[in-house]
């Protein structure tokens, strides 16, 4: 069995010679890593060039993340691939054990929990997805509910043959620059089955500098509200697409309204900052649809209800702030 981690970067050459020491760490003839640089304007190609003797390197003109991930496919040979972020870390040797354990033949993605570090590459305590990822349908939870309980791209790893399916058609047809992760975990069930492990297979580094997370300053107001709108383009982007390619395959399959608690987290977030009858209408809608979604624990579900009413409710003493700082 051959693992190809493919690293996809553009102008994070600060944390990239960290995540090429993650990604080489395991010695093996079984695993090969790929760099491809998105036409980085930083010093991500001299990074990149001190690492030639252990990673194959690909510099292309800037085309968006999915091209990238394109790229690096192309001249990967394993039967497994990752698509690693530039700024994460991955436990390559955890990672290729689980694998050389073996997985189902109709196992298209493995996903596996990522330790958050902050951008200093310090522990935070915490881990992604917060949820746990628990056994279910996820054709179900695709169709229901829009989405299913995932970790960043960083934190799954696909089958080739899935691949040679699905990314030829989203590199042509998925237009946003980033976010390329987003159609391939939500198509996965689709085509196979998805294996989750509660085994920590690496780390998310979560930072200010990035489209992911938005610096406040004295009005909350107007960051929360770019943030939900990007956000929503995206999914937005990724439903369209995921949908198109299922109808073209004959598919009777629909993507659902989502009742995930990050997108919940972001509307509540939104109908908070502004006043108005609706945030409560908001707030009691987004606890039933928490209440019905059946990939959450009940704990989880009593936390994420209470952060619900903590955000709509509790603007004073700087609780709102720290809350949407936690989110955004």
């Amino acid at each position: 069995m051959l693992l190809s981690i493919i690293i996809n970067n553009y102008n994070y050459g600060r944390y990239l010679d960290d995540c090429l020491s993650s990604a080489t760490a395991y010695r093996s003839e079984s695993v090969e890593v790929i760099v491809v640089d998105d036409g980085s304007k930083d010093n991500s190609r001299s990074v990149i060039e001190a690492w030639r003797d252990r990673v194959n390197s690909v510099f292309k003109e800037n085309g968006g993340q999915m091209s990238a991930y394109a790229e690096g496919f192309e001249r990967a040979r394993g039967e497994w691939c990752i698509f690693l972020d530039a700024d994460d870390r991955i436990y390559c040797e955890e990672l290729f054990k689980l694998l050389a354990r073996g997985v189902g033949d109709k196992v298209v993605k493995l996903q596996y929990p990522l330790r958050v570090i902050d951008g200093k590459g310090n522990p935070t305590g915490r881990v992604v997805p917060r949820g746990a990822m628990r056994s279910v349908d996820f054709k179900v939870m695709i169709n229901e509910y829009g989405e299913y309980i995932s970790p960043p791209g960083s934190g799954a790893v696909y089958r080739r043959s899935y691949l040679e399916e699905v990314l030829p058609y989203f590199s042509r047809e998925f237009e946003e620059r980033t976010a390329a992760d987003a159609p391939l975990y939500v198509s996965a069930p689709m085509f196979g089955e998805v294996w989750s492990t509660p085994l920590v297979c690496g780390e998310y580094r979560s930072h200010c500098s990035g489209d992911s997370r938005m610096s406040f300053e004295s009005d909350l107001s107007p960051a929360v509200w770019k943030h939900y709108w990007y956000l929503k383009r995206l999914v937005s982007a990724r439903n369209r697409v995921v949908s198109k390619m299922f109808k073209a395959r004959g598919e009777p399959s629909r993507i659902g309204r989502s009742r995930m608690v990050s997108d919940l987290k972001r509307l509540v977030a939104v109908c908070a900052v502004r006043e108005g009858w609706y945030r409560k209408r908001v707030l009691w809608a987004s606890c039933g649809r928490v209440m019905q979604n059946p990939s959450y624990a009940a704990n989880f579900k009593i936390l994420a209800m209470g952060w619900f009413v903590a955000v709509t409710y509790l603007e004073h003493f700087g609780v709102r702030r720290k809350l949407l700082e936690g989110v955004l």
